[in-house]
C-alpha cells in the first residue's frame, strides 16, 4: 500500500506512517480491548446462547482487568500531576 506524502506516494515506512494503534496511551489500549470483549457478548453484557459458561467468564474477567488497567492509569496520570495532592488522597 502507498501513501502520498508531500506530494509523493511512499512506502508506510518511507513515509513515516503509523498504525492508529502505535499512537494510543494506556488508557487508550484498554478501551480498544474493552470494546472487543464485549463485542463478543450480547446485550448488557449477558451470556449468549451457545457460550461455555468458562468462555464468558473468561471474556467478563478480560473487561474488569482493562477497567482495572484504566483506573490505574489514571491514578499514575494524577500522581505525575499532583492532582491526588490536591484533592487531600
Amino acid at each position: 500500500m502507498l501513501f502520498l506524502r508531500s506530494g509523493n506516494f511512499m512506502c508506510r515506512h518511507c513515509g513515516r506512517v503509523a498504525y492508529a494503534s502505535q499512537s494510543e496511551d494506556d488508557m487508550g489500549r484498554a478501551w480498544i480491548k474493552q470494546r472487543k470483549l464485549e463485542r463478543r457478548l450480547g446485550e448488557h453484557w449477558r451470556r449468549p446462547k451457545g457460550m461455555h459458561r468458562a468462555t464468558y467468564e473468561r471474556i467478563v474477567g478480560g473487561i474488569m482487568a482493562c477497567e482495572e488497567a484504566r483506573d490505574a492509569a489514571l491514578m499514575a496520570f494524577a500522581q505525575r500531576f499532583g492532582l491526588l495532592r490536591d484533592l487531600g488522597l
